[in-house]
């Protein structure tokens, strides 16, 4: 359910893309349909793929860049992806990097903001907290344990 989740926040930020930059088009191609819908899963399918694969060897070859940058470097590396899956996909077009990256902003925005209005929520992991001391010894429990008094 959460790759379905992930594939139409994909989605819509191609969509929104498309309708903010002139250089980005969503148009059908033939087999995939006149209306642009079958590029579109196409192209969600493949960015996909490309950040299941290469976006790894991307990170870890960039690596001291992502450092350096405090992490901007992983919008360069998401913007290459976009780009290539352009490359890729009959009928999905990105006119220049610069535009890829714009998209790619885009994108991370539109995911943001959705999952942080919308988004399903994730079980808190429990930690460890101190008690305070009894006797010089440290006491540590869960959070959630059978000696909350919250």
């Amino acid at each position: 359910m959460r790759l379905l989740w992930n594939w139409l926040l994909l989605a819509l930020g191609v969509l929104l893309s498309q309708h903010f930059f002139s250089g980005i088009s969503v148009q059908g191609a033939g087999h995939l349909g006149e209306n642009g819908w079958g590029t579109l899963v196409l192209t969600v399918l493949m960015i996909s793929l490309l950040n299941l694969f290469l976006k790894p060897l991307l990170v870890l070859f960039t690596l001291p860049f992502v450092v350096l940058t405090w992490g901007l470097g992983l919008w360069v590396i998401n913007a290459a992806v976009l780009y290539v899956a352009s490359w890729v996909v009959p009928g999905f077009e990105i006119d220049t990097f610069f535009t890829a990256l714009w998209a790619a902003l885009v994108i991370s925005a539109v995911s943001l903001v959705i999952n942080l209005l919308f988004g399903p929520r994730r079980q808190a992991s429990k930690p460890m907290v101190m008690i305070g001391i009894d006797r010089n010894t440290f006491m540590s429990r869960t959070r959630n344990s059978r000696y909350d008094q919250d």
